[in-house]
């Protein structure tokens, strides 16, 4: 049976943004017969701050990506609390009184901090798609995440 992909795509960690030259990544995308590339869009995600330099990078990438007739889809990723957010102290409360890492949605602010960091990604970056990372958490009150269930029913949690 032959089976072939209409597309391939390659999910980058920030890591990989910040350290990898451009033209070297695109290059060996190519020979990996790869057409979508998604970088992450938070540059806190994998130690990859200080954003000015991430950020550099990345529409170094993008212009990379699509002189070479790849497309770029951002990896949208505001859901993780990271210290340097005016929004990190919102993060889920469970039952315990320990917070889960994870923003509170449910909260006015952090919903519009979230909105304003996914205009501005969508407006700073010419990208060609959007990948909305950890989007199940959205839901108010259960957390589906298919990348880490291994058959065990949907976690209803107590959020916020």
């Amino acid at each position: 049976m032959n089976t072939q992909f209409k597309h391939m795509a390659m999910w980058t960690w920030p890591s990989a943004v910040r350290d990898e030259d451009p033209k070297r990544m695109v290059r060996r995308l190519k020979e990996a017969h790869v057409d979508i590339i998604m970088p992450y869009t938070c540059p806190q995600r994998g130690n990859a701050s200080p954003p000015k330099p991430y950020f550099e990078r990345l529409h170094g990438i993008i212009e990379e990506a699509h002189r070479h007739g790849l497309k770029v889809h951002a990896c949208f990723d505001e859901v993780n609390a990271y210290k340097d957010m005016p929004v990190y102290d919102l993060q889920q409360v469970r039952k315990d009184g320990s917070k889960g890492g994870i923003l509170c949605h449910a909260n006015p602010k952090v919903a519009a901090y979230v909105l304003e960091k996914l205009k501005w990604t969508l407006t700073e970056f010419e990208y060609d798609g959007i990948n909305l990372e950890d989007g199940y958490v959205f839901n108010r009150n259960t957390i589906n995440d298919p990348a880490h269930m291994t058959g065990e029913k949907i976690q209803v949690i107590p959020v916020c």
